[in-house]
């Protein structure tokens, strides 16, 4: 009988450690699992340009409010709140002003006879002439000169009518100052005013007034200065027109002279109204 071998007691080999391969950091970047769903911890920044958009939008904002807000001021204080609006016409005011046209109608007197005399009215004359607190004399051609009319203030006094036989000396008073008419040619003379050159045996003034009578025949009241005629009191002398734009003391009436010491501006004043009525007869 065989004897059989010995079992061999089986060894068992030396555990062997298993080493996982590591990942490398790029492996683990790749494949790092992605968390879904998580909440950021602080908000991303704001870029600038929206931030400026958003600047723009309330600028907009407000000035469409602002021109909201004008346009209802204008609506209520331009357009009625109610009903239409009703305006009164005006009714334009004018003015006329008329200037009454007065004729002057002078009846022409033939040459009279010795015998005329002048006629006196102490009644108030026509408005055409003068105002009622003014005389009227009616003086008739005397001596181959014109008649005419003459009227003087209420406050003068008439001291002489002129007549033929006193070569139709008319004088009045005032203060003690004479207006006197003499239809003669006695001290009738040239008249030279400080414009003009040397005049032979002329009268001369200092100064003048221009009176125009008609179209044909102009006066001058002159202050006299010096000459031919020795005056001893202020005289006012009316000088009338003669050809060569000369001037004469001969007027179509006769000479008129205003005399006095001392010639007050009221009396100088109406001896220029005076002058300015006398109404020469054609």
């Amino acid at each position: 009988m065989s004897v059989a071998p010995p079992m061999e007691t089986p060894t068992t080999p030396p555990a062997q450690e298993i080493v996982e391969p590591q990942p490398s950091q790029q492996d683990i970047i790749e494949t790092a699992p992605v968390q879904e769903n998580s909440t950021p911890s602080t908000l991303p920044p704001t870029t600038p340009g929206k931030q400026s958009n958003a600047i723009k939008i309330l600028l907009v904002g407000l000035a469409l409010i602002l021109f909201g807000v004008l346009a209802g001021i204008l609506a209520a204080r331009f357009i009625p709140m109610s009903g239409s609006l009703e305006q009164t016409p005006i009714t334009p005011t004018v003015t006329i002003t008329t200037t009454p046209t007065v004729t002057v109608s002078v009846t022409p007197t033939s040459v009279a006879t010795p015998t005329a005399t002048p006629s006196i009215s102490k009644t108030s004359p026509t408005p055409s002439a003068v105002s009622k607190d003014w005389n009227l004399l009616t003086v008739k051609s005397i001596l181959g000169l014109a008649g005419y009319k003459f009227s003087y203030p209420t406050g003068w006094v008439l001291k002489t009518s002129p007549t033929v036989t006193n070569k139709g000396l008319l004088v009045i008073e005032k203060e003690k100052v004479s207006l006197q008419i003499l239809a003669g040619v006695q001290g009738s003379a040239p008249c030279q005013y400080p414009e003009d050159q040397e005049i032979d045996n002329a009268l001369k003034y200092t100064s003048y007034k221009e009176i125009a009578k008609t179209p044909t025949i102009g006066w001058r009241s002159a202050l006299y200065e010096s000459g031919s005629v020795n005056r001893t009191n202020p005289t006012y002398d009316v000088c009338e027109t003669v050809s060569g734009g000369k001037y004469t003391t001969l007027t179509k009436i006769g000479t008129i002279s205003l005399s006095g010491q001392t010639i007050s501006d009221l009396v100088l004043a109406d001896f220029d109204n005076i002058l300015q009525k006398i109404e020469i007869a054609e």
